[in-house]
C-alpha cells in the first residue's frame, strides 16, 4: 500500500511540474485537496502572488478562515455550498467533473468578484483553481447581453484535453465535454488511439493533414524552431453523426532533464460556427456582381444593431443601408461613405484618429476598425465603432469592401466614467493624487528643454473653517480653489490636482522665477475671493524647482511641502522656495535616518545626566536622564538635531526604551555597590505614551533589574496630556499605583495647564524655562509665578524649576516656595562618570 501511495505521489509531482507552466496562463492560484483525509496544499502561480496564510493543513479550517476574513457576508452560503469539504466529496460521489462557483470578497473599495473551479479526479484528489473576474463582472453591468454571448463562447472553448506521452506510448483523457464528441477511452496506448481517431473520426479530406500534425518527428522539428504551440483545424465525427470543425492546440511540456519523457498536451475546441461563417463569407464572393439590397441584410442588421455599407470595385457600385441613412443623415448619393463620415459626421476632436484609420486602410488593405463619435439624427454625437473588411482577389486587389457601424456609446461612456473616477477627484473634478503624479511626470519627461516647478498649496487653519462654518462650506471652498486653478492655468501647459484634504499641487513650466511668484499671487488672490461670511480663506505656498526629472513627482511634492511649512500660518510671507537650508536639512535628516539603527546597535548613543539640586543646600536630590549621540565622524551630537526627527519617524520608541534601560542599569550598579542612589527621571515621548501596552513593558523592565519603583520618575510634556486624555490618564494612574512618580514637563508652555491641574494624574510639576524667564522679567510676571507655585504646593504636588541660570532666579523661586531647581546655574548635562563623581563625593562628605 505504501509503495502504491509513493508511486501516486510521484506521478502527481510529475504532473504538477508539467502542468504548472500551462495552468499559469489561465489561473491565479491552484490548491490540491485530498478528499480522503481533508488536507490541502496550496500551489502559488504567477510569481508567488499569494503569500498569506498557511500553505498546507486542514481544508475545513482553511474554508472557515476564508469565509470569516474575506468572503462577503451575502455569499457565505454560496461559498460553503460549493467549496466545503462535504460539498466537494458529494460532487465527487455524484460523478461530477467540475464544480464552479463565483463569489465576492471584501476589499478596500467594497468587494471584488472571484471565480473558483473544482476539478475532481477519480484517484480521490481534487484541484481547486481561482482567478479574479472582477473586471468581467463590472463590464457586465454595462452590456450584459454581450457578456452573456461571450460567456457562452468562453465556456465552450476547451472541450477535450489529452496528455500524450510519446516516450511511453501512453495517453490520458484529462477533460471531456459530454454530449458533443465521440468519447474516446480514458487512457491507453497512444498509437492505438491516434490510429482509431484517423480511421474512424477524422473527415476523409483531413486525414492526411491530421496524421502529419500528430506525427512525433514532425512535432520535434516544429518545436525545435522555437514555437510555443502548434495549431490545426480539421473536421471530426460528433455524436450527431455529422462532421464538424474543431481546432487542436498542441503544447510541449517541460522535460525532466535530458532523459525525461516527451509529453504533449492537446486542447480540442469547437470552431464549427466560426468555420461555417467563413465558408458563408467565401460563398458570398460569388454574389459580387449582384447589387445587394436591404432585404439581404435585414436579419443581420436587426439582430446585431449593425449599420452596413459596401463598395464593389467592378462598376464602382455602392450600397448604403436605409437604416444607416436614417440614423446618420447626410448626402450619400454617389459618394464614398468614408468621405461622408469624415466631412459631415465625425466629431471634430476625432477627425485626426479617423483620418489615420482611413490612411491605414489605403496602405494595408486589411481589416481595421476605429471608434469615434458620429452625429446622429438627434443632432447628438454618439460613440460608434466603424469596421472595414477587405475582400481581395488573388493579386490582393480589393474586389469588395464591407463596412459596418455599431453604436457603442453606452459601453464607451461607461468605460470613460470608470476611467474618470479612477483619475479624478470626486469632489473638485480635478486630477487626484495618483493621476497627478503620473501626468506631471510624463509632462516633465516629454519636454526636457523646458523649466518646470512644483507648487504646493493648502489653506491655513482649514479645520477651523469646517468647525465654524460646516463641512458644506469647507467643500465649496475646495471646489472654488479647483476653479481658481483652472482659471489661472487655462493658457499654460500645466498639470494640477488635489492630493487630499485641503492640499493642492501644480506642475507648471516657467521662463523666469518671477513668473512663478506672479502665478502664486494670482492664485492667492483668487482663493481669497471666496466669502467666508466676511472672512477670507488664507492659503500658503511651497515652490520647488524640478532640477532632476528622474526624481519621482511624489518626492518633488514633499520638497515643496518642506518649503510650505516654513511659511505655514504666516500672514505676511505667503510662499517659500525649496533649496539652501531646507536641502541641507533634508540631507542631514537622510544621513541621520540611514545611521540611526546601526548607531543604536553599536551603542553610539550615550546616557547623560543633569542633576536636580536642593536650592537651600545645593545638594543633588535627583537627575534627569538625557541622550547624546557620539557619532564616529560628526562627533557629539545634541538631541535637538535628531530627537525631533525620531519623533516624526517613530524611532523615538526605541530611543526611549534604550534610555530607560541604561537608567535601570545605572541604578542597579549603584545599589549593588552599596551607594545611595537618587531618583532618575526619564522622558516619555508623546508617541510612546499613547502606544498601547507601553506601561507593561516599562514595569517589566524595572522588575527585571530589581529597581525600587520610587527611584523612577516619568516626565511627559504638557502637550502630551492634551491628547487622548482619558486613555493617557488611566495609564498614568496605573504607573502611579505601581509606585512610580509622574511629572508634567514644560509646564507653562501651553494654554491649558491651569485647567488641567485639577485632574491630571501627576506627582510633580516642572516649570518651563521660558515660562520662568518671561514671568520673572516683570513685576506682574513675578506675581503670576509666585501664585502658580503656591497653587501647585496647595494641590500637594512637588514643583521643580527648569532652566535656572542665575542666582537671582534661584533665590526668587526659593522664596516663592519652589525648593528644587535644575539648570546651568548649578550644572550642565554631564557624562555618567562626572555625575557619579559629584554625587558620591557629596555623599562621602555627608558621611
Amino acid at each position: 500500500m505504501g509503495k502504491e501511495n509513493g508511486r501516486r505521489d510521484k506521478l502527481r509531482s510529475i504532473s504538477k511540474k508539467e502542468y504548472l507552466p500551462v495552468l499559469s496562463r489561465f489561473c491565479d492560484t491552484v490548491t490540491e485537496l485530498c478528499l480522503e483525509d481533508g488536507s490541502y496544499k496550496l500551489v502559488v502561480l504567477q510569481g508567488e502572488r499569494d503569500t498569506s496564510g498557511a500553505r498546507e493543513g486542514d481544508y475545513t479550517t482553511l474554508i472557515e478562515t476564508i469565509v470569516k476574513d474575506y468572503v462577503d457576508e451575502s455569499d457565505h452560503a454560496v461559498f460553503r455550498d460549493a467549496l466545503s469539504l462535504d460539498a466537494v466529496r458529494k460532487a465527487a460521489q455524484q460523478g461530477s467533473d467540475v464544480v464552479t462557483v463565483q463569489y465576492r470578497v471584501r476589499s478596500n473599495s467594497g468587494f471584488k468578484w472571484v471565480e473558483n473551479r473544482v476539478f475532481l479526479h477519480c484517484d480521490g484528489w481534487a484541484v481547486i483553481v481561482s482567478h479574479d473576474i472582477d473586471y468581467q463582472k463590472e463590464y457586465a453591468g454595462h452590456n450584459q447581453r454581450d457578456v452573456a454571448q461571450y460567456g457562452v463562447a468562453l465556456r465552450n472553448i476547451y472541450d477535450e484535453l489529452f496528455e500524450m506521452n510519446v516516450t511511453k506510448n501512453e495517453f490520458r483523457l484529462l477533460h471531456f465535454r459530454e454530449g458533443k464528441y465521440v468519447k474516446p477511452p480514458q487512457s491507453g496506448p497512444l498509437d492505438a488511439l491516434l490510429e482509431r481517431i484517423v480511421e474512424e473520426i477524422i473527415y476523409v479530406e483531413d486525414k492526411a493533414e491530421f496524421a502529419a500534425f500528430i506525427d512525433p518527428q514532425k512535432q520535434r522539428e516544429y518545436f525545435a524552431e522555437g514555437s510555443e504551440a502548434r495549431f490545426l483545424e480539421f473536421r471530426e465525427l460528433w455524436v450527431d453523426l455529422g462532421y464538424h470543425w474543431v481546432s487542436a492546440t498542441l503544447f510541449p511540456l517541460a522535460r525532466d532533464g535530458e532523459e525525461g519523457d516527451e509529453v504533449y498536451l492537446c486542447f480540442i475546441m469547437d470552431i464549427d460556427e466560426k468555420k461555417r461563417a467563413e465558408e458563408a463569407t467565401e460563398q458570398n464572393k460569388q454574389l459580387q456582381k449582384q447589387k445587394m439590397d436591404d432585404q439581404r441584410y435585414r436579419i443581420i442588421v436587426n439582430q446585431t444593431n449593425t449599420f452596413v455599407f459596401e463598395w464593389y470595385r467592378e462598376g464602382d457600385a455602392r450600397y448604403v443601408s436605409k437604416r444607416l441613412k436614417n440614423r446618420f443623415p447626410a448626402e450619400y448619393q454617389a459618394r464614398d461613405v468614408l468621405d461622408v463620415l469624415e466631412k459631415e459626421l465625425v466629431h471634430e476632436d476625432d477627425r485626426r484618429s479617423f483620418g489615420d484609420f482611413v490612411e491605414e486602410l489605403k496602405q494595408t488593405r486589411e481589416n481595421s476598425e476605429v471608434t469615434v463619435r458620429l452625429l446622429d439624427h438627434s443632432e447628438e454625437y454618439k460613440w460608434c465603432r466603424i469596421a472595414m473588411t477587405y475582400v481581395n482577389d488573388e493579386q490582393k486587389e480589393p474586389l469588395r469592401i464591407i463596412g459596418t457601424i455599431n453604436d457603442v456609446d453606452e459601453a464607451v461612456q461607461s468605460k470613460l466614467a470608470l476611467l474618470h473616477r479612477a483619475e479624478y477627484d470626486t469632489l473638485t473634478g480635478i486630477l487626484n493624487m495618483d493621476a497627478f503624479y503620473e501626468r506631471a511626470q510624463e509632462l516633465v519627461q516629454a519636454n526636457p528643454k523646458k523649466n518646470y516647478a512644483v507648487i504646493r498649496l493648502d489653506v491655513n487653519r482649514f479645520k477651523l473653517v469646517n468647525d465654524l462654518y460646516g463641512l458644506d462650506v469647507g467643500d465649496n471652498l475646495l471646489k472654488h480653489i479647483a476653479r481658481v486653478l483652472e482659471r489661472c492655468l487655462a493658457v499654460r501647459e500645466a498639470v494640477y490636482g488635489r492630493l487630499g484634504g485641503d492640499v493642492f499641487v501644480i506642475c507648471v513650466p516657467y521662463g523666469r522665477p518671477e513668473e512663478l511668484v506672479v502665478l502664486v499671487r494670482r492664485i492667492w488672490q483668487g482663493v481669497e475671493e471666496y466669502d467666508l461670511r466676511g472672512n477670507k480663506a488664507s492659503p500658503s505656498f511651497g515652490i520647488c524647482y524640478v532640477e532632476d526629472r528622474n526624481i519621482p513627482m511624489s518626492i518633488q511634492c514633499d520638497w515643496a511641502n518642506l518649503a510650505l511649512k516654513t511659511v505655514k500660518g504666516n500672514m505676511i510671507k505667503r510662499w517659500a522656495f525649496y533649496g539652501g537650508k531646507l536641502r541641507e536639512q533634508q540631507l542631514d535628516e537622510r544621513m541621520i535616518e540611514s545611521n540611526m539603527e546601526n548607531a543604536l546597535r553599536s551603542r553610539q548613543f550615550v546616557l547623560y545626566l543633569q542633576p536636580k539640586h536642593d536650592i537651600r543646600t545645593g545638594g543633588i536630590v535627583g537627575a534627569e536622564a538625557l541622550i547624546r549621540w557620539n557619532h564616529p565622524t560628526e562627533g557629539l551630537m545634541a538631541p535637538v538635531r535628531f530627537v525631533p526627527l525620531f519623533e516624526r519617524n517613530g524611532f523615538i520608541i526605541k530611543m526611549d526604551e534604550f534610555v530607560w534601560e541604561q537608567a535601570c542599569v545605572l541604578l542597579r550598579k549603584w545599589i549593588d555597590k552599596n551607594k545611595t542612589p537618587v531618583p532618575i527621571s526619564m522622558n516619555v515621548s508623546r508617541i510612546h505614551a499613547l502606544n498601547p501596552g507601553f506601561e507593561k513593558r516599562l514595569l517589566g523592565m524595572i522588575a527585571r533589574y530589581r529597581i525600587p519603583n520610587e527611584l523612577i520618575e516619568l516626565e511627559l510634556t504638557e502637550s502630551t496630556f492634551v491628547e487622548n486624555q482619558q486613555e493617557l490618564f488611566q495609564t498614568m494612574k496605573t504607573l502611579q499605583n505601581a509606585g512610580l512618580n509622574v511629572s508634567m514637563d514644560d509646564f507653562g508652555s501651553g494654554y491649558s495647564s491651569l485647567n488641567m491641574l485639577k485632574s491630571v494624574p501627576v506627582n510633580t510639576i516642572k516649570l518651563d524655562r521660558e515660562f520662568l524667564n518671561e514671568t520673572t522679567a516683570t513685576s506682574k510676571g513675578k506675581i503670576i509665578m509666585e501664585h502658580t507655585i503656591s497653587m501647585v504646593n496647595d494641590l500637594g504636588l512637588k514643583v521643580v524649576a527648569e532652566g535656572v541660570e542665575t542666582q537671582g532666579q534661584a533665590d526668587f523661586v526659593d522664596r516663592a516656595g519652589c525648593h528644587i531647581a535644575q539648570g546651568y546655574h548649578y550644572s550642565k548635562p554631564m557624562p555618567i562618570w562626572d555625575f557619579e563623581a559629584m554625587l558620591f563625593k557629596q555623599g562621602d562628605g555627608a558621611e
